[in-house]
C-alpha cells in the first residue's frame, strides 16, 4: 500500500516538473505556446519497455524498489492516455486548427479510394 503513496505522487510530480521545464525550453526557443506545452507532455513521459528491460537486466523487478518504479510507469501511462484523449479538444485552445472541410478530422466515418470507386467505412 505504501507503494502507491508513492508511485502516484511521484510520478505526478515528475510528469509536472519535466512537462513545465520541456515547456519553458521550448517557448524559449520561439515556440508557439500550444507546441511548447505537448513538446513538455511529450518530454515528461519515460519509455516504459526501456525501464522495465534495465529493471529486468538487474534483476530489480521484484525489489521494493522495482515495484515502485513499475507503479510510477503505469501512472505515467494512464496519464498519456488521458492526455492523448484530450488533445484533439484542446487543441483549439492551444493555437491548433481542425481543417473544415475534412471528414476525417470532423467525423467518424473515414473514406478509402478503391478502383472501383469510394469505400465509406
Amino acid at each position: 500500500m505504501w507503494r502507491r503513496a508513492v508511485a502516484i505522487p511521484g510520478a505526478i510530480g515528475q510528469m509536472a516538473l519535466v512537462s513545465a521545464l520541456g515547456f519553458g525550453l521550448a517557448h524559449a526557443m520561439g515556440w508557439p505556446i500550444g507546441a511548447s506545452v505537448v513538446f513538455g507532455v511529450a518530454l515528461s513521459d519515460a519509455s516504459t519497455v526501456v525501464v522495465l528491460r534495465a529493471l529486468q537486466e538487474r534483476r530489480l523487478i521484484d525489489t521494493d524498489r522495482g515495484r515502485i518504479v513499475v507503479g510510477w510507469l503505469i501512472v505515467e501511462d494512464l496519464a498519456m492516455v488521458l492526455v492523448l484523449v484530450l488533445l484533439p479538444a484542446l487543441a483549439p485552445l492551444l493555437g491548433g486548427k481542425v481543417p473544415q472541410n475534412s471528414k476525417a478530422a470532423c467525423s467518424a466515418n473515414f473514406w478509402i479510394r478503391t478502383p472501383s470507386g469510394m469505400y465509406s467505412g
